[in-house]
């Protein structure tokens, strides 16, 4: 019940909802999945069912069935296991560390596909939700980059990961900060007095609460005299530090 609250979250994108539905009720279809839909004996059941990644295609040694040592592709090894995804949850693991400050989030199916806090948590409570989103957004942008894959034939690699989710992750902040920063009532031809007792969803404060943790993903500059804020993002920079160490 409480992955399920967790999943229909105020302010979450219909896309990470559907993403999380399917995840949480092992819907996503993965090629080990269909395995019992193929006709025993057919030619292209590995084509089907093992991971779609060359690197996880090797060729096999001279003599040998020409799949050998191709891995199902099961949940875990889409999202966790593949070397297409999993530097990419290691740099996310490595990144939650200078934003929370406590230990990186380990690897495990637990953690990262169920989102349980037995396993591990977050050191501040109130970065439950942040590490809830990014989580959701680096498996959800793995998971599309993996349908292109199979259904356009286009390869991929951590680094395209790591790219989508930064995107993604931008496009959650802009939308926060706009409700952060912008009232509809400071609309020009707009007045108070049409929205009675209307508060803001979100205001500047809880937006740094969100998002401005260790500076790594936002950080809003406070103007001099009265002038309104500014947020920069900051990801993207994080991001290219981290990969270069």
């Amino acid at each position: 019940r409480k992955a399920w609250l967790n999943a229909q979250r105020k302010r979450t994108p219909r896309t990470h909802r559907v993403f999380e539905w399917q995840l949480l009720h092992n819907a996503l279809p993965v090629g080990g999945a269909k395995a019992a839909f193929i006709p025993s004996g057919a030619a292209n059941m590995a084509d089907v069912v093992c991971c779609s990644n060359p690197a996880c295609r090797p060729v096999p040694p001279r003599g040998s069935p020409h799949t050998l040592g191709w891995p199902p592709e099961t949940l875990l090894h889409a999202l966790i296991h593949c070397p297409a995804v999993r530097p990419a949850l290691q740099w996310l693991a490595d990144l939650w560390t200078r934003i929370d400050g406590g230990s990186a989030p380990p690897l495990l199916p637990s953690v990262w596909l169920q989102g349980s806090t037995d396993a591990w948590s977050p050191h501040r409570r109130t970065n439950t939700d942040l590490w809830h989103a990014l989580r959701i957004s680096l498996l959800a942008s793995a998971w599309s980059l993996r349908m292109r894959r199979v259904t356009m034939e286009e390869p991929f690699g951590p680094s395209q990961v790591v790219d989508a989710c930064i995107a993604d992750v931008r496009r959650l902040v802009l939308a926060d900060w706009q409700v952060a920063s912008g009232r509809c009532t400071d609309m020009a031809g707009t007045h108070s007095s049409w929205f009675p007792g209307r508060e803001p969803e979100l205001d500047v404060v809880q937006f740094e609460t969100r998002w401005c943790g260790g500076g790594v993903i936002a950080h809003v500059v406070h103007g001099a005299g009265g002038q309104s804020p500014s947020m920069e993002f900051r990801l993207a920079e994080a991001a290219s530090s981290g990969r270069g160490g």
